[in-house]
């Protein structure tokens, strides 16, 4: 009777931990980045993404929120709009910005971010 109310117990814990970790990693429309676009945690990352005309533009920031030296860092983008996915060459500008010209995302549209560091792949996230 004890153990099972101790398993209870730990087994609420744990869920109240992942929920507040997953809440974490989802992005805060108060949270902007120093280039007006929204933040979102990722494991190893903050990323910012702006979205402009006809540019869309990621930031790498470190888990301080300090911009993040990306020189090692390669980026494989996916613009997903409705049943439509198209892939993107982001190209690197340092210290910490990738960017791709002639993208058209629009506010509905999700782009996924696959990140790779010396090659090897490295973080993943979804923006919206």
């Amino acid at each position: 009777m004890v153990l099972s109310k101790f398993k209870r117990v730990a087994t609420a814990i744990l869920v109240l931990q992942a929920s507040a970790q997953m809440v974490h990693a989802h992005q805060s429309p108060e949270h902007n980045g120093q280039h007006g676009g929204p933040i979102v945690a990722t494991q190893h990352n903050h990323v910012e993404l702006v979205r402009l005309d006809n540019e869309v533009a990621v930031y790498l920031y470190d888990l301080d929120l300090t911009p993040r030296s990306a020189e090692n860092i390669t980026i494989e983008a996916t613009l997903v709009d409705g049943t439509s996915q198209t892939q993107f060459d982001l190209v690197f500008t340092p210290p910490n910005k990738f960017s791709a010209k002639g993208i058209a995302a629009s506010a509905s549209a999700t782009i996924v971010l696959r990140l790779f560091r010396d090659g090897d792949f490295w973080d993943l996230t979804r923006l919206k």
